[in-house]
C-alpha cells in the first residue's frame, strides 16, 4: 500500500485520465481494495489540491471543493471497514497545507476540513497546528520525544572555575534578590512569559549557577572544617 501511494504522488500522469480538474481516479492498491484519488480545485481560494477518499457533492459538478460541506467521503471498504476518511494536500498561496477531515470517517458524509493539520511554507518553515511558522519547525501544542539534542551557541561556563573569576559574595546575591526578586543574569518570570526561553542559553545559564553554587559550597565546607578544628583545640 505504501509503495502505491508514493507512485500516485510521483507519477500522476501514469493514471489514465484526460481532465485532471475534478477527475476522480479509482486506484487499485496492492492488496486489491479500491480508493479514490483526485486532482482538483478548492472553492476557498481557487487553489489546486490532491484529494484522497473524497469527492465533490451535488450541485458541485465542476470539481470545486468547499471548506465546509461540499465534499463527501467515499465509501472505502476493505482494510478500513467503514471508510478511511479524507485527506487533502492543498496548494495555498505558495504554501502546502495538509488537511484531514475532522468528522466521522463514514461513507457519504459531508467533510469539514477545518484548519490545516500541517503547513509547509514556501520558505521551508514547517508548522504543525500553526499555519504561520516563524521558524524551521513551529509546533502549537505538546511535543513528545525520547530525546532532544540542542546545539549550544552560548559558551560553556567552565570559566567559573578559573582562579580570577569574580564570584559575587552571598551578601551581594542577597541584596540583588531583595531588590529584583530573581537571581542575577536570570530573566524574570515576566520576561520568560513574554519572550519564551531559549533552551540552549538557559541550560548554560543554569549550569553556570550550579557551578557557582558548588564554589559557595566548597567555601562553606572549608570554613566548617576550620571551625571544627578550632572546636577540637578548645576541647583539648
Amino acid at each position: 500500500m505504501k509503495n502505491s501511494f508514493y507512485l500516485f504522488i510521483l507519477f500522476p500522469f501514469a493514471i489514465n485520465a484526460q481532465n485532471w480538474n475534478g477527475t476522480t481516479v479509482p486506484a487499485t492498491i496492492s492488496d486489491g481494495y479500491a480508493t479514490h484519488f483526485q486532482l482538483t480545485t478548492s472553492g476557498w481560494g481557487g487553489h489546486h489540491a490532491i484529494l484522497f477518499n473524497a469527492y465533490p457533492s451535488a450541485p458541485q459538478v465542476d470539481g470545486n471543493l468547499e471548506q465546509y460541506g461540499n465534499t463527501k467521503h467515499t465509501y472505502d471498504v476493505g482494510p478500513y471497514s467503514s471508510g478511511a476518511g479524507a485527506i487533502m494536500f492543498l496548494g495555498n498561496g505558495g504554501n502546502m497545507d495538509f488537511l484531514i477531515s475532522n468528522n466521522s470517517p463514514s461513507a457519504n458524509v459531508n467533510v469539514n476540513w477545518g484548519v490545516p493539520k500541517m503547513t509547509i511554507n514556501r520558505n521551508g518553515n514547517v508548522g504543525i497546528g500553526n499555519a504561520n511558522s516563524d521558524a524551521k519547525l513551529t509546533v502549537t501544542g505538546q511535543v513528545h520525544a525520547q530525546e532532544v539534542k540542542v546545539s549550544v551557541t552560548a559558551p560553556g561556563p567552565d570559566y567559573v572555575f578559573e582562579n580570577d573569576y569574580p564570584l559575587s559574595s552571598l551578601e551581594e546575591i542577597k541584596n540583588y534578590i531583595d531588590q529584583n526578586k530573581h537571581l542575577p543574569e536570570v530573566p524574570s518570570a515576566k520576561e520568560m512569559e513574554k519572550n519564551g526561553v531559549q533552551l540552549g542559553e538557559m541550560n548554560m545559564l543554569l549550569l553556570k549557577k550550579i557551578e557557582e553554587l558548588t564554589l559557595y559550597q566548597i567555601d562553606a565546607n572549608r570554613k566548617i572544617e576550620i571551625l571544627q578544628r578550632e572546636i577540637q583545640n578548645l576541647k583539648k
